[in-house]
């Protein structure tokens, strides 16, 4: 199947990457990289081990990591009773979850359960 042209729509079927990140990603925690001073010979005990230039492009090419926070959305996720969807703004992304907040309250979605989603336009005015 090919990929959904919508960039801001993810889907289990678009060959995108759901789920958790690699084990070695700590929920909440954004890998940060040292810069160093040309010719400093402590620059290089100082530099970002490359792993975690990898892991950090891992979480940007989750797809629910390209929502815009504040922006209205809707993810589909499973649970043991069956699918469920959850449609507001978009509170909280974090590589591990999504926080929505719904007409009938916030709602976390854990990364292992979504299904599909995307941005979606405001409601209509009535």
């Amino acid at each position: 199947m090919t990929p959904d042209a919508n960039p801001e729509h993810f889907s289990a079927d678009s060959g995108q990457i759901l789920g958790a990140p690699p084990s070695e990603a700590s929920p909440g925690i954004t890998p940060h990289h040292s810069h160093a001073i040309p010719g400093d010979p402590s620059a290089e005990a100082t530099a970002a081990p490359a792993g975690n230039d990898q892991l950090a492009a891992a979480i940007a090419r989750l797809p629910w990591m390209r929502l815009e926070l504040g922006s209205r959305v809707v993810v589909r996720y499973r649970l043991e009773d069956g699918l469920h969807d959850a449609l507001g703004i978009l509170l909280e992304k974090a590589p591990t979850h999504v926080v929505i907040d719904t007409r009938r309250g916030r709602v976390k979605v854990d990364a292992r359960t979504m299904v599909t989603g995307k941005q979606v336009p405001p409601p209509p005015q009535i």
